[in-house]
């Protein structure tokens, strides 16, 4: 998420794409710095919890909505939980990490997308169906937010590549969990777990 968020801030996959192809142009990549940006939190689970911690000691001002507020991300980082259109509003970046069930089905919705800042980011590493992808593009396309990071899609691999394929857009192919020690640590639970129930 912090990787994604990175590369949306300072341009860097647009950068490296134009050095591919022997262009020397800074045009258009003008950075934005994560110290001293609002970053906003859509879901304080264990993974935006992590987040929230690792970005504010990179100095960003964080603000987050969940259902329960996590008081120790207030009391250690200073968190400030707000409403989820309050969130939307005053972000410099909104990161998604969110479950999905019926009730988060599409819950970043055109009407809060659309009410983002001109310059801002987007990013989602949950899940891809707590978004309306439809507005997310149309959003994008017409220029209305600066980018936007999405490491999950509707379908995976997608059947419709087009978010993917915009400008102001980095896409993974559902990257976020794929490391040696991610992997590791799920076959780490396995064993531990068939171990824990022979005999049983």
């Amino acid at each position: 998420t912090l990787g994604l968020t990175l590369s949306l801030l300072r341009g860097i996959c647009e950068g490296d794409r134009r050095m591919k192809q022997e262009v020397w142009d800074m045009q258009g990549l003008l950075g934005g710095e994560i110290a001293g940006s609002t970053l906003g939190i859509v879901g304080t689970g264990a993974i935006g919890r992590l987040v929230a911690e690792k970005a504010a000691m990179l100095g960003a001002r964080i603000i987050a909505t969940d259902l329960v507020p996590n008081q120790g991300l207030v009391e250690r980082y200073g968190v400030e939980y707000v409403d989820l259109a309050n969130l939307f509003k005053a972000s410099d970046i909104v990161s998604c990490h969110l479950v999905h069930t019926k009730a988060t089905e599409k819950l970043v919705s055109r009407e809060l997308l659309f009410s983002m800042k001109p310059g801002a980011f987007f990013v989602n590493t949950s899940r891809a169906q707590v978004v309306d992808y439809d507005a997310l593009y149309e959003l994008l396309k017409e220029k209305r937010i600066r980018g936007a990071a999405l490491d999950v899609h509707y379908s995976e691999p997608p059947e419709d590549y087009s978010l993917s394929k915009l400008e102001n857009v980095i896409a993974t192919p559902h990257l976020g969990y794929f490391s040696e020690k991610a992997l590791e640590n799920q076959l780490r639970k396995v064993v531990e777990s068939v171990v824990a129930n022979i005999g049983n």
